[in-house]
Protein backbone atom coordinates (compact mmCIF):
# COMPACT_ATOMS: atom_id res chain seq x y z
CA UNK A 1 0.00 0.00 0.00
CA UNK A 2 1.44 3.41 -0.89
CA UNK A 3 1.20 6.33 1.76
CA UNK A 4 -1.79 9.05 1.26
CA UNK A 5 -0.03 12.35 1.12
CA UNK A 6 0.20 13.56 -2.53
CA UNK A 7 2.95 12.79 -3.86
CA UNK A 8 4.43 10.72 -1.74
CA UNK A 9 5.63 7.18 -3.14
CA UNK A 10 6.89 5.39 -0.12
CA UNK A 11 5.10 2.36 1.90
CA UNK A 12 2.29 3.24 3.78
CA UNK A 13 2.90 1.90 7.33
CA UNK A 14 0.40 3.81 9.68
CA UNK A 15 -3.34 4.44 9.12
CA UNK A 16 -2.44 4.82 5.82
CA UNK A 17 1.04 6.97 5.87
CA UNK A 18 4.40 6.48 5.33
CA UNK A 19 6.36 7.09 9.19
CA UNK A 20 7.59 11.12 7.61
CA UNK A 21 3.78 11.93 6.94
CA UNK A 22 2.45 10.42 9.77
CA UNK A 23 4.83 11.79 12.02
CA UNK A 24 4.21 15.39 10.80
CA UNK A 25 -0.32 14.72 10.89
CA UNK A 26 0.38 13.34 14.44
CA UNK A 27 2.53 16.33 15.49
CA UNK A 28 1.04 19.21 13.10
CA UNK A 29 -1.99 18.20 12.24
CA UNK A 30 -1.37 18.29 8.87
CA UNK A 31 0.68 16.48 6.47
CA UNK A 32 2.07 20.05 4.43
CA UNK A 33 3.81 21.72 7.19
CA UNK A 34 6.13 24.31 6.63
CA UNK A 35 9.67 24.38 7.68
CA UNK A 36 10.16 26.87 9.33
CA UNK A 37 6.96 27.98 9.59
CA UNK A 38 6.90 29.84 12.59
CA UNK A 39 10.16 31.77 12.16
CA UNK A 40 7.82 33.10 9.43
CA UNK A 41 5.19 34.39 11.41
CA UNK A 42 8.11 35.35 13.74
CA UNK A 43 9.72 37.67 10.98
CA UNK A 44 5.77 39.02 9.97
CA UNK A 45 5.49 39.95 13.79
CA UNK A 46 9.15 41.22 14.34
CA UNK A 47 7.79 43.89 11.40
CA UNK A 48 4.62 44.37 12.51
CA UNK A 49 5.96 45.41 16.19
CA UNK A 50 8.04 48.04 14.79
CA UNK A 51 5.54 49.68 12.66
CA UNK A 52 2.54 49.85 15.52
CA UNK A 53 1.72 52.56 17.40
CA UNK A 54 0.42 50.88 19.99
CA UNK A 55 0.94 51.50 23.62
CA UNK A 56 -0.38 47.84 24.60
CA UNK A 57 1.93 44.83 25.16
CA UNK A 58 2.61 42.81 21.66
CA UNK A 59 2.66 39.73 22.97
CA UNK A 60 5.51 36.71 21.13
CA UNK A 61 3.15 33.96 19.63
CA UNK A 62 6.41 31.61 19.36
CA UNK A 63 8.45 29.84 21.07
CA UNK A 64 9.62 30.93 24.55
CA UNK A 65 12.88 29.86 26.93
CA UNK A 66 12.75 29.11 30.43
CA UNK A 67 12.02 32.27 31.65
CA UNK A 68 8.89 33.32 29.63
CA UNK A 69 11.38 35.20 26.68
CA UNK A 70 10.57 34.98 22.96
CA UNK A 71 13.32 33.21 21.10
CA UNK A 72 14.14 34.15 17.67
CA UNK A 73 16.75 32.86 14.93
CA UNK A 74 17.52 36.69 13.01
CA UNK A 75 19.91 36.75 10.28
CA UNK A 76 21.85 33.27 11.99
CA UNK A 77 21.96 34.63 15.23
CA UNK A 78 19.99 33.21 17.92
CA UNK A 79 18.47 35.90 20.56
CA UNK A 80 15.83 36.69 22.52
CA UNK A 81 12.90 38.82 20.84
CA UNK A 82 13.03 41.47 23.60
CA UNK A 83 17.04 42.38 22.22
CA UNK A 84 16.03 41.91 18.54
CA UNK A 85 13.50 44.37 18.66
CA UNK A 86 15.33 47.09 21.29
CA UNK A 87 18.26 46.22 18.62
CA UNK A 88 16.33 46.89 15.55
CA UNK A 89 14.44 49.91 16.82
CA UNK A 90 16.70 51.89 19.42
CA UNK A 91 20.06 50.58 17.96
CA UNK A 92 22.90 48.47 19.44
CA UNK A 93 23.15 48.39 22.79
CA UNK A 94 25.61 51.15 24.55
CA UNK A 95 27.74 48.55 26.71
CA UNK A 96 28.08 44.84 26.04
CA UNK A 97 26.22 44.28 29.25
CA UNK A 98 23.22 46.26 28.40
CA UNK A 99 19.76 44.75 29.15
CA UNK A 100 16.61 44.80 26.79
CA UNK A 101 14.40 46.13 30.06
CA UNK A 102 10.51 45.82 29.51
CA UNK A 103 8.93 48.59 30.71
CA UNK A 104 5.57 46.76 31.12
CA UNK A 105 7.63 43.96 33.27
CA UNK A 106 5.74 41.13 30.57
CA UNK A 107 8.91 38.94 28.85
CA UNK A 108 6.70 38.02 25.93
CA UNK A 109 5.85 42.03 25.34
CA UNK A 110 7.95 42.99 21.69
CA UNK A 111 6.38 46.54 21.74
CA UNK A 112 9.35 48.73 21.19
CA UNK A 113 7.52 51.26 23.21
CA UNK A 114 8.19 49.48 25.87
CA UNK A 115 11.97 48.75 25.36
CA UNK A 116 15.02 50.21 26.32
CA UNK A 117 18.55 49.56 26.90
CA UNK A 118 19.91 49.62 30.31
CA UNK A 119 21.94 48.45 32.78
CA UNK A 120 21.58 45.39 35.03
CA UNK A 121 20.97 47.01 38.14
CA UNK A 122 18.35 49.34 36.45
CA UNK A 123 16.86 46.66 34.99
CA UNK A 124 16.85 44.07 38.06
CA UNK A 125 15.33 47.21 40.21
CA UNK A 126 12.47 47.56 37.51
CA UNK A 127 11.83 43.60 37.96
CA UNK A 128 11.65 44.20 41.39
CA UNK A 129 8.80 47.03 41.03
CA UNK A 130 7.34 45.01 38.42
CA UNK A 131 7.72 41.45 40.56
CA UNK A 132 8.79 39.09 38.27
CA UNK A 133 11.94 38.51 40.19
CA UNK A 134 12.14 35.78 42.50
CA UNK A 135 14.16 37.60 44.94
CA UNK A 136 13.27 38.46 48.78
CA UNK A 137 9.98 37.08 49.91
CA UNK A 138 9.22 35.73 46.06
CA UNK A 139 12.30 33.64 46.18
CA UNK A 140 11.71 30.16 46.77
CA UNK A 141 14.17 29.50 49.23
CA UNK A 142 13.33 32.43 51.81
CA UNK A 143 12.89 32.17 55.28
CA UNK A 144 11.83 35.75 56.32
CA UNK A 145 9.35 38.24 55.07
CA UNK A 146 9.46 41.54 54.07
CA UNK A 147 8.07 42.78 57.11
CA UNK A 148 10.82 40.04 59.35
CA UNK A 149 13.68 41.96 57.67
CA UNK A 150 12.86 45.67 58.18
CA UNK A 151 11.78 44.08 62.07
CA UNK A 152 15.59 43.13 61.74
CA UNK A 153 16.91 46.19 60.38
CA UNK A 154 15.41 47.71 63.48
CA UNK A 155 16.62 45.66 65.92
CA UNK A 156 19.60 46.53 68.18
CA UNK A 157 20.44 42.89 69.20
CA UNK A 158 23.49 41.19 68.34
CA UNK A 159 23.22 39.02 64.79
CA UNK A 160 23.13 35.60 66.88
CA UNK A 161 20.71 36.62 69.40
CA UNK A 162 18.67 37.93 66.05
CA UNK A 163 19.36 34.68 64.01
CA UNK A 164 18.13 32.37 66.90
CA UNK A 165 14.89 34.80 67.03
CA UNK A 166 13.71 34.12 63.28
CA UNK A 167 15.74 30.76 62.66
CA UNK A 168 17.92 31.88 60.16
CA UNK A 169 22.15 31.82 60.21
CA UNK A 170 23.82 34.43 61.90
CA UNK A 171 25.51 35.76 58.62
CA UNK A 172 21.92 35.63 57.06
CA UNK A 173 21.63 38.74 59.90
CA UNK A 174 24.84 40.10 59.19
CA UNK A 175 24.30 39.96 55.40
CA UNK A 176 20.88 41.89 55.78
CA UNK A 177 22.38 45.10 57.69
CA UNK A 178 25.43 44.95 55.01
CA UNK A 179 22.96 45.41 52.23
CA UNK A 180 24.52 42.09 51.05
CA UNK A 181 20.90 40.81 51.32
CA UNK A 182 17.45 42.36 50.50
CA UNK A 183 19.29 45.42 49.64
CA UNK A 184 16.10 46.35 46.98
CA UNK A 185 14.15 45.98 50.07
CA UNK A 186 16.24 47.85 52.63
CA UNK A 187 18.09 50.25 49.95
CA UNK A 188 21.18 49.59 52.16
CA UNK A 189 23.82 49.16 49.23
CA UNK A 190 27.05 46.71 50.31
CA UNK A 191 30.58 48.50 49.92
CA UNK A 192 32.25 47.89 46.94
Amino acid sequence: MICAAPGCSSEAKTRGHCARHYSKLRYHGEIEVRRNAKFGLGEEFIRMALASDTTECLEWPCGLDKDGYGQVNYQGRHDRTNRLVCRLAHGEPPHPGAHAAHECGNPKCCNPRHLSWKSIKSNMHDKWKHGTMYAGARHHKTKLTEAQVLSILNDNRGPTAIAKDYGVTKSAIINIRQGKAWAILTGIRKAA
